[in-house]
């Protein structure tokens, strides 16, 4: 009995070993070129042009909530140095005064790889470039982020591009931001080429100009309890499909939702208060696409702001159970000559649940398989 107590006793010992040699204290810039726990012990002063590189797979930095301030006209916070790299996470970090936040390099199509944590981080004064910019993972889980008092002069502040796979995009605050983007699509929060992911719990708080989220290419996602608030525009998607916004919330905007060459979209029980145009359908280049697009049980303004650029080759749209601004008219169809996309009175489809977008399926065409393989897939990656 006593050989077997004493085994045991060694075997705990050699575990807590083990353990403690997959941890790595460190309180200064460096490059990480090893897979190991890296823990940070004290608020770090960056006076390299970017603080930590990672070149390698499987490494975890924890900042322990301390700060970690560079130079506001130098490098990046993080820098992976290559999309190849997987299992990467950073988590309960502040970050100040770099010009990048988050940067993985060498991103394309072909080369990209798995599995990216981003998770508890605060950014502020980041000052050219995104605070966060992820593109080509999957597998990425990004959560509790805030952007405060940047300026974005060359990129957009939030830059996501995320092929295939679930991944997870939630709770993100931005605030007091300026952007004045070269990219494709001006905005603040950017996504492109990202499938089957959630983004839920996203509020992005401006200063009047420029462009809360911006999207191209974006498909079967599922988009929930969004607030945009104070932007010359609120959503601009560009060639996006079957994607689900519920609980969207867009106010003190000139212009709400722009959807160019984007078809079978559900919008439901969302408020969009936008003084110039509350939607803006656009057949785009081909001038064949804009169609098929469901407004459902939401707020959507003055009727006579809803707009297309040519409403032969933006219908039918549906318009169901939606409210707008007292006094406007309904009789003018959004001044549509087709007659194809005017608002129905009733009868009011079932909201879905929050986060939810399951009424989609009584809208034959809107996404329901897409629906239903992003839910067999969130089931495939929590089990």
């Amino acid at each position: 009995m006593k050989k077997i107590l004493l085994i045991v006793l060694w075997f705990f010992s050699l575990v807590s070993l083990v353990s403690i040699g997959f941890s790595t204290d460190i309180s200064a810039c460096q490059t990480i070129n090893s897979a190991d726990y890296y823990n940070i012990t004290a608020p770090i002063n960056s006076v390299a042009s970017t603080c930590f590189t990672v070149q390698s797979d499987d490494v975890s930095i924890n900042c322990n909530n301390f700060l970690v301030s560079g130079n506001p006209s130098n490098g990046a916070f993080v820098h992976i140095a290559s999309t190849a790299y997987k299992n990467l996470s950073i988590y309960n970090c502040g970050v100040s005064d770099f010009d990048y936040g988050v940067l993985v390099s060498g991103a394309s199509s072909v080369t990209y790889s798995s599995n990216i944590t981003l998770e508890n981080l605060s950014f502020e004064n980041i000052n050219l470039f995104p605070a966060v910019d992820v593109r080509y993972y999957r597998g990425v889980q990004i959560k509790n982020i805030s952007v405060k008092d940047s300026l974005n002069g060359a990129f957009n502040l939030i830059n996501i591009e995320l092929i295939d796979r679930v991944n997870f995009v939630e709770d993100i605050y931005v605030e007091n931001v300026s952007e004045f983007s070269v990219a494709s699509i001006p905005s603040v929060f950017y996504t492109e080429s990202s499938q089957n992911t959630l983004f839920n719990n996203i509020e992005i708080i401006g200063n009047g100009v420029d462009t809360a989220f911006g999207g191209n290419i974006v498909r079967d996602n599922i988009f929930s309890n969004i607030d945009v608030i104070n932007f010359n525009s609120g959503f601009n998607l560009v060639s996006s499909y079957m994607d689900n916004f519920t609980n969207i919330n867009i106010s003190d905007v000139s212009y709400g939702i722009y959807l160019d060459a984007s078809r079978n979209n559900l919008f439901e029980n969302s408020y969009v208060g936008a003084s110039l145009v509350s939607i803006n359908l656009s057949p785009g280049g081909l001038g064949n696409d804009g169609n098929n697009n469901a407004f459902l049980n939401s707020y959507l303004g003055n009727y006579s702001n809803i707009f297309s650029d040519d409403w032969t080759k933006t219908t039918p749209n549906n318009f169901t159970g939606n409210t707008y601004l007292a006094g406007t008219q309904l009789s003018t169809c959004f001044d549509n000559p087709t007659n194809l996309s005017c608002e129905i009175a009733g009868p009011v489809i079932p909201a879905a649940s929050s986060g939810s977008a399951i009424s989609v399926a009584s809208l034959p065409g809107i996404g329901v398989v897409s629906v239903f393989v992003f839910i067999l897939f969130v089931g495939g990656f929590l089990i």
